[in-house]
Order: C-alpha cells, then sequence, then structure tokens
C-alpha cells in the first residue's frame, strides 16, 4: 500500500498537469486580459514578498517559543 500511495503522489509529476486551451479569463476583452495579465505577475511578487515575511515572522516566533517553554538539559563535561 506504500508504495502505490508514493505511486499514486507521483503520477502527476510524471504525467504532468493539463494545460488549459485559453488564459481562462471570464472578460474575453483583449484590453481587459491584457490588464489581467499585467495584475498577475503584480500577484506573483506580492504573494511572494508576504509568505516571505510570513515565515520569517513564523520562524523567529517559533525560536522565541522554543527558546522560551522548552527546557534545554545541560551537557556534562566529563
Amino acid at each position: 500500500y506504500k508504495f502505490a500511495g508514493v505511486l499514486l503522489i507521483a503520477l502527476p509529476h510524471i504525467l504532468g498537469a493539463p494545460l488549459p486551451e485559453s488564459l481562462g479569463f471570464a472578460n474575453t476583452d483583449p484590453e481587459a486580459v491584457k490588464a489581467l495579465t499585467a495584475y498577475s505577475g503584480d500577484f506573483i511578487l506580492m504573494t511572494s514578498v508576504g509568505m516571505g515575511i510570513f515565515y520569517l515572522l513564523l520562524g523567529a516566533l517559533s525560536a522565541f517559543c522554543v527558546d522560551r517553554f522548552i527546557p534545554v538539559a545541560e551537557e556534562r563535561v566529563a
């Protein structure tokens, strides 16, 4: 079962995802498609920056909580 599970998880990566026939925007006006395409680049950039800040804060907060609330056993020197 484990092998079948790994195979099923890897299957979309092996076969590849289906590609849409068009951009898929609801408004097919060329000006609207041009504007939405320009916004998609901005969306990717802003999402990446926002998630980067989020993960930096999450890591710092996690490190603070581990340092504050989880006791560390002291090492003995022989």
